[in-house]
Formats: structure tokens, sequence, C-alpha cells
């Protein structure tokens, strides 16, 4: 555990900003958000902490980093919830789970494996578009990103899964809402600055925990699966589909649009199959290097998004004195196209309108400043739409 200091931002100042995780200073991690090539060595550090207090002294800062070779987003929750839970039962502590991921992964997966061996990995590769040989086109200069988070009141998302009933395959969770809406938006504030955008696909590529699609049994309470586990779902749509700012058949775009993040989110697309073939993909290619993601990364055309909400961060104790956080955040890369939906602090009571689902959006500068309007907007309409909706009843 590292020392840190202070920052030079009151607590006060950083949540009248919005908690924005660009107004906490890069000094006070443990180390940088990209370390160079060292990490993929044998012997790497897989976890670093530190500790700094704000300037007013009003709180503490905890900076966790834990190699995202080792665990996924579920394992870093578990890890820190473990953490919180010795902090604050110091006499009862638990101890840390056992370690053999790996080879219970393979055990779980063994029929699946055994079929997946007999394809080709041609057939492996084309059964995977999330996945390439082909390595990405790197642009000759990387266009200013930045970063920020935007929110979404819980009374709006319902509001709009209500009048979305009846008109999709399947019920929308509320990340698939929130995903739709955010893919819409990103989708027109960059095609305000590149209309040929409109002529082309989009796609969305979001997170999906795998441990579920497996079996009951793989992580279950007291012995977690901490490695990572993580597939990728991917749902492409043409550009111009993507935009609900019109008036006329608005719900039902938005509709097709969460219908398209469903289905490539399925079970019946990731599944313990789905899963065997890409663990013997990886075996194959020999090399985690010889893999490549299998849609754009840099030229402002797709969209990866990955959810925290349901890790119930803000529910570990971490004892007398420090308690549970009131603010859970992400460091921020240069990227352009990133999303990530924060862990959910949810509200005691369903029903005062408080609950906010937070997303971190990581994008060109440029596009970053049309994003806002376009969603500022949203939120003014959906709140229109509401008001409407309840003066009718």
């Amino acid at each position: 555990m590292a020392g840190k200091g202070s920052t030079t931002v009151s607590y006060k100042a950083f949540c009248m900003d919005g908690m924005q995780p660009t107004a906490i200073p890069d000094s006070v991690w443990p180390m940088p958000d990209m370390a160079g090539n060292d990490l993929t060595a044998p012997g790497a550090p897989i976890f670093y902490a530190s500790v700094f207090r704000f300037a007013d002294d009003e709180g503490i800062g905890l900076c966790i980093c834990l190699h995202h070779n080792v665990v996924d987003a579920f394992g870093f929750a578990e890890i820190a919830k473990l953490w919180a839970r010795n902090m604050d039962s110091p006499e009862r502590l638990t101890p840390i789970p056992t370690r053999d991921g790996p080879d219970r992964l393979r055990r779980h997966l063994s029929s699946d494996l055994e079929i997946a061996s007999s394809k080709s990995l041609d057939a492996l590769f084309a059964s995977h578009p999330e996945y390439s040989r082909i390595p990405p086109n790197l642009p000759s200069e990387f266009h200013p990103c930045v970063c920020k988070v935007f929110g979404i009141p819980v009374s709006q998302v319902q509001s709009i899964k209500n009048r979305l009933s009846g008109l999709t395959s399947t019920t929308p969770t509320t990340n698939i809402v929130v995903c739709a809406l955010i893919w819409s938006a990103i989708t027109r504030s960059r095609a305000r600055r590149n209309p040929n955008l409109l002529n082309q696909t989009s796609r969305l590529v979001t997170a999906v925990n795998g441990r579920p699609r497996i079996n009951a049994d793989l992580s279950g309470e007291g012995k977690p699966f901490l490695a990572n586990l993580v597939l990728y779902a991917m749902a492409a749509i043409p550009a111009p589909d993507l935009d609900v700012s019109t008036e006329k058949g608005r719900t039902q775009v938005l509709a097709n649009i969460c219908d398209a993040i469903s289905q490539s989110q399925a079970h019946s697309q990731i599944n313990s199959r789905s899963i065997g073939k890409v663990y013997n993909l990886v075996e194959r290619v020999g090399h985690h290097g010889n893999i490549h993601v299998g849609w754009d990364l840099f030229n402002s055309q797709d969209l990866t998004i990955t959810s925290w909400s349901d890790l119930d961060l803000y529910q570990a104790d971490f004892g007398v004195g420090l308690g549970k956080p009131d603010c859970v955040r992400v460091p921020c890369s240069q990227a352009d196209g990133v999303g990530l939906i924060l862990p959910r602090k949810r509200s005691a009571s369903n029903n005062d309108g408080s609950e906010v689902v937070e997303i971190m959006i990581m994008l060109r500068d440029d596009d970053m400043n049309v994003l806002e309007d376009i969603w500022d907007n949203l939120l003014v309409r959906e709140r229109h739409v509401a008001i409407e909706a309840r003066a009718e009843t």
C-alpha cells in the first residue's frame, strides 16, 4: 500500500463537478494505466494499491490496480469485497479463494473443448468474428480524446422500458436500454462531424461475463472464479438506423437497437459451447499477440461498452472509520469509442427518483462536445415525455 499524500482538489469540489475521473490526478495511482510490455512477462506484478487524501480532508481515496490478464471486473470486485470484509471483521479473516481457476474452467469445459478441437483454426475464427488474425491499421496520428461521466435517472430508463413493451422480442434490461441510447447518441455525434459514417455499418461490442453461461457451479459463494472470463458480444446496425432523434418511429427504432444488442448477448450465442471454441482458439494460436479484435478501434465507427453495474462495490464495507465507498470511478485512457457503465449506487428507496445509471465515455474531444448536447437534449425530451404520460393518466 503506497501513501500518495493529498490532492489539490477538495472532496466538495470533486462532488460538485460530477465526480469526473479526470479530477483524480495520475500521481495518486500506484502505477500508470498502460505500463508497457513488461506486464506481459512472467513474474509481472498483479496487484498494487495506494491511498490519498482530498485537500479538505473530507474524504480519502483508495486506488486498486489488478492485472487484467489475471482477473476481470468480476474477479476485481470479489477481491475488493474480500479486502473490505477482512477490514470490517479482522477477527474472522476470510482466506484468499482457491487459485485453481484455469484447471476448474478446463474441467467444466471438457466436453466442449473436445468438440472445438475437431474444428480447424479457420473455422473457429469464422465462427467468432469478434476476433481476428489481422492486426488493426494504426492511424498516422491519434486525435486527442477525452473522458466524461454521463448519467441518466433510473426512473427515465424505466419509462423508456415501459414504452418499449410489446415492441421488442425480449424485455430489455436496464443495461441494454442504456447501451442502445449511448450507441445511438455517439453515432449521431460522430456523423455530425463525418457524414460518410451514415453510409457504413456501426458495431457495438459488449463484454459478457462467461461464468453463468457455463455452469452455476463454476463460481459460487465461498469459491468464486476470479480469473478473466469475459467474452465479447457484437451487434451490427447500419448507422442511419441508429438515429432515435426523429419523432416518427423513434420508439420502434430504439426497440430494434435493443433487440440487436439482446440477440448478440443471448445464451444461444454465448454459452459453454461457444466459450469452449474461444478457449481452444486461444490455445491454438500460441500467443495472445496473434489474436486481435474484429472491430474498428481507430476510425470512429464502432463502440465498446463494458458494464460494472452489478458488481455491488458500493456495498463493500471497510469497517469503522472508513465505511462504504461514496463514489467508485475507473481511470481514463486515450481511447475513442469506449464506454463503461459504472457500478450502481442503488437507492434505499425505489421511489425517490434519485438513483442514476452512470456511464463513463472515452471519445474524440470534438465528438464529445457534440455528444454532451445530444445527451442533454435526450434527458430533457425524456422528462417531457414522462410529464406528458403522467398528465394523461
